[in-house]
């Protein structure tokens, strides 16, 4: 396996020269922002392959910017409990592969290709996002990319049989910005019977409202109710026992579900884990 790489032809990433003396910060996001206006304009218009000119100079301006390096405050959302519980699920489950839907500015991707060496597949529907991050990503020769709506990526992802017989942790947080494929994920996931599990970031922790969620309306809110479709599958979620008062960062809330029988044991066992049952 080599570099982050794409299945979609793509420009050669602009060269850029860079100036010694520092530019302010506010006239870096403007220049940026100006590109990433151009590159939509082109998409909108039917040229994807110059769109991408554009969503490379923003993603190469966005990379001045040293304070887009630790975007919602560092990996996890700046959580330390957070990135405590995750480390201890891959290792305690023995996961073989993460599958990361919504890769935004690399930010958490980044930080777990650093300890973690099999297989991480990522995906990011924005142009300017997803330059960004594969340029971040370029050091890890594990880690994928793609810039594809989460959904498609899964099902592709499916297709290849690249997670069969692995344990797969499916880590989902392509909800934003008013998007919401996360039903369509779940979906998915489940129909395809992998043994793997599943974690959510910005999820409702049901006996704990100091932790954040998202909820767009009209019924698209992470929270538990959006599993109950699932039932017989899932059997049980678990939350975080921590409260959210001794979490750090933009406390935002979590969940995980097994999806086979011997994985769901090895989180209950998990000390920092509260079985919910659907």
């Amino acid at each position: 396996m080599r570099r982050p790489k794409s299945l979609a032809l793509a420009p050669s990433r602009v060269a850029i020269v860079i100036p010694q003396k520092s530019v302010p910060r506010e006239l870096l996001v403007t220049a940026a922002d100006a590109y990433e206006a151009i590159g939509r304009r082109l998409e909108e218009a039917g040229s994807e392959f110059l769109a991408s000119y554009g969503y490379i100079a923003a993603a190469e301006i966005d990379s001045l910017n040293k304070v887009l390096l630790n975007s919602w405050g560092g990996p996890f959302n700046g959580q330390d409990l957070r990135r405590e519980l995750f480390w201890r699920v891959v290792n305690e489950l023995s996961v073989e592969i993460i599958v990361e839907t919504g890769t935004f500015r690399a930010t958490t991707t980044e930080h777990v290709a650093q300890r973690f060496m099999g297989p991480i597949y990522t995906c990011e529907i924005n142009g300017r996002y997803f330059e960004y991050s594969k340029k971040r990503l370029e050091p890890f020769p594990n880690v994928y990319i793609e810039r594809i709506d989460s959904r498609v990526f899964l099902r592709h992802l499916f297709k290849t049989n690249a997670l069969s017989q692995r344990v797969v942790l499916f880590y989902l947080d392509a909800h934003w910005n008013g998007q919401f494929p996360f039903r369509e994920e779940l979906a998915v996931i489940v129909r395809h019977r992998v043994k793997g599990l599943i974690m959510v970031d910005d999820f409702q922790v049901p006996f704990d409202p100091g932790y954040g969620f998202d909820d767009y309306g009209q019924g698209n809110k992470l929270t538990v109710e959006i599993l109950y479709p699932y039932r017989e599958e899932l059997k049980t979620a678990y939350f975080p026992t921590d409260s959210a008062s001794r979490e750090s960062g933009m406390r935002r809330g979590t969940v995980l579900c097994a999806l086979t029988a011997d994985l769901s044991q090895l989180l209950s066992k998990i000390p920092s884990l509260r079985p919910w049952q659907l």
